[in-house]
Protein backbone atom coordinates (compact mmCIF):
# COMPACT_ATOMS: atom_id res chain seq x y z
CA UNK A 1 0.00 0.00 0.00
CA UNK A 2 2.96 2.66 0.94
CA UNK A 3 4.73 2.24 -2.65
CA UNK A 4 1.36 2.27 -4.12
CA UNK A 5 0.54 5.87 -1.92
CA UNK A 6 4.59 7.04 -3.21
CA UNK A 7 3.71 6.50 -6.65
CA UNK A 8 0.31 8.24 -6.62
CA UNK A 9 2.14 11.58 -5.38
CA UNK A 10 4.99 11.38 -7.95
CA UNK A 11 2.65 10.93 -10.45
CA UNK A 12 0.46 13.50 -9.02
CA UNK A 13 3.11 16.25 -8.93
CA UNK A 14 4.68 15.11 -12.40
CA UNK A 15 1.12 15.73 -14.05
CA UNK A 16 0.49 19.12 -11.68
CA UNK A 17 4.01 20.32 -12.68
CA UNK A 18 2.90 20.21 -15.97
CA UNK A 19 -0.37 22.21 -15.48
CA UNK A 20 1.54 25.46 -13.20
CA UNK A 21 1.79 28.61 -15.84
CA UNK A 22 5.20 29.06 -17.62
CA UNK A 23 7.20 31.76 -15.61
CA UNK A 24 8.89 34.38 -17.90
CA UNK A 25 12.85 34.35 -16.68
CA UNK A 26 12.65 38.12 -16.45
CA UNK A 27 9.63 39.92 -16.89
CA UNK A 28 11.00 43.02 -16.65
CA UNK A 29 14.36 44.81 -16.71
CA UNK A 30 15.87 46.84 -14.13
CA UNK A 31 18.92 48.31 -13.89
CA UNK A 32 20.80 45.57 -12.29
CA UNK A 33 19.82 42.82 -13.91
CA UNK A 34 21.72 42.21 -16.67
CA UNK A 35 19.65 42.51 -19.12
CA UNK A 36 18.73 45.79 -21.69
CA UNK A 37 15.32 46.36 -22.15
CA UNK A 38 13.41 49.20 -25.08
CA UNK A 39 10.41 50.38 -24.78
CA UNK A 40 8.16 51.81 -27.56
CA UNK A 41 6.48 54.51 -25.01
CA UNK A 42 8.31 56.71 -22.89
CA UNK A 43 8.35 56.08 -19.14
CA UNK A 44 9.12 51.89 -19.57
CA UNK A 45 5.27 51.05 -21.38
CA UNK A 46 5.24 48.52 -23.98
CA UNK A 47 8.52 46.71 -23.95
CA UNK A 48 9.68 45.80 -27.56
CA UNK A 49 13.09 44.60 -26.86
CA UNK A 50 14.32 42.36 -24.20
CA UNK A 51 18.56 41.66 -24.77
CA UNK A 52 21.58 40.11 -22.83
CA UNK A 53 23.96 40.49 -25.83
CA UNK A 54 27.50 40.87 -24.52
CA UNK A 55 30.07 43.45 -25.35
CA UNK A 56 31.20 43.91 -29.21
CA UNK A 57 27.32 42.91 -30.63
CA UNK A 58 27.11 44.96 -33.51
CA UNK A 59 23.58 44.34 -34.70
CA UNK A 60 20.65 43.99 -31.99
CA UNK A 61 17.68 44.75 -34.09
CA UNK A 62 14.74 46.79 -32.62
CA UNK A 63 11.60 48.08 -34.59
CA UNK A 64 12.78 50.60 -36.60
CA UNK A 65 11.71 54.24 -35.37
CA UNK A 66 10.03 53.32 -32.05
CA UNK A 67 12.07 53.35 -29.08
CA UNK A 68 11.68 56.33 -26.80
CA UNK A 69 12.28 54.66 -23.31
CA UNK A 70 15.16 51.75 -21.55
CA UNK A 71 16.33 50.29 -18.53
CA UNK A 72 20.22 49.22 -18.96
CA UNK A 73 21.28 46.48 -16.40
CA UNK A 74 24.36 45.59 -18.04
CA UNK A 75 27.66 46.73 -17.43
CA UNK A 76 27.88 48.26 -20.97
CA UNK A 77 26.92 50.73 -23.09
CA UNK A 78 24.12 50.26 -25.30
CA UNK A 79 24.35 52.18 -28.51
CA UNK A 80 20.86 53.18 -30.34
CA UNK A 81 21.97 53.66 -33.80
CA UNK A 82 19.76 54.85 -36.89
CA UNK A 83 20.16 53.90 -40.71
CA UNK A 84 20.93 56.85 -42.64
CA UNK A 85 20.61 56.42 -46.79
CA UNK A 86 23.89 56.90 -48.28
CA UNK A 87 25.67 57.57 -45.14
CA UNK A 88 27.59 55.35 -41.84
CA UNK A 89 24.82 54.76 -39.56
CA UNK A 90 24.40 57.51 -37.07
CA UNK A 91 24.11 57.50 -33.15
CA UNK A 92 20.99 58.90 -31.99
CA UNK A 93 21.49 58.11 -27.93
CA UNK A 94 23.37 56.34 -25.86
CA UNK A 95 22.29 54.14 -22.79
CA UNK A 96 24.98 54.22 -20.10
CA UNK A 97 25.66 51.36 -17.97
CA UNK A 98 23.30 50.71 -14.98
CA UNK A 99 20.60 53.71 -16.11
CA UNK A 100 16.88 53.48 -16.76
CA UNK A 101 16.11 56.47 -19.08
CA UNK A 102 12.30 57.60 -18.87
CA UNK A 103 12.46 59.38 -22.18
CA UNK A 104 15.53 59.09 -24.73
CA UNK A 105 14.73 63.25 -25.77
CA UNK A 106 13.14 64.81 -28.57
CA UNK A 107 16.38 64.39 -30.96
CA UNK A 108 16.47 60.70 -30.15
CA UNK A 109 12.88 59.87 -29.92
CA UNK A 110 11.83 57.58 -32.69
CA UNK A 111 14.90 57.38 -34.65
CA UNK A 112 16.91 54.12 -32.86
CA UNK A 113 16.41 51.19 -35.71
CA UNK A 114 19.40 48.99 -34.01
CA UNK A 115 21.79 48.99 -31.37
CA UNK A 116 25.57 48.26 -31.10
CA UNK A 117 26.93 47.45 -27.64
CA UNK A 118 30.56 48.35 -26.44
CA UNK A 119 32.13 47.94 -23.36
CA UNK A 120 32.95 51.37 -23.44
CA UNK A 121 31.54 54.94 -24.71
CA UNK A 122 29.77 54.54 -28.05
Amino acid sequence: MRRFVGRAVLIALVIGAGTLPAMPAMADCGINTGHFCAYKGSQFNNRILHSSAPAGTDNVDVADDVVSSGKNGTNNHWCGMTNVILLPPDLVFDFAPHTAVEYVGDGANDRIDWFKVRSSSC
